[in-house]
């Protein structure tokens, strides 16, 4: 079955569907966005956090060091 699109905004960029599955970097990073991810998402500097002000109950539950 293939993933479902989603709809993606970061504030000042247009909206994008991406497929579930991804993390909001790795949606950023396919949309274009400059979002800082110094230690290459991985969790641990804290420079690639955003605030979901809409549809965070679509996300999946944190994992690991997210949260």
């Amino acid at each position: 079955m293939e993933p479902k699109p989603v709809t993606v905004v970061f504030e000042g960029h247009p909206a994008k569907d991406v497929h579930t599955g991804q993390t909001l970097l790795q949606a950023a990073i396919r949309m274009g966005i400059d979002l800082p991810h110094y230690c290459g998402g991985h969790c641990s500097c804290g420079s690639c956090m955003v605030s979901v002000l809409k549809g965070a109950d679509n996300l999946s539950s944190p994992q690991g060091r997210e949260g």
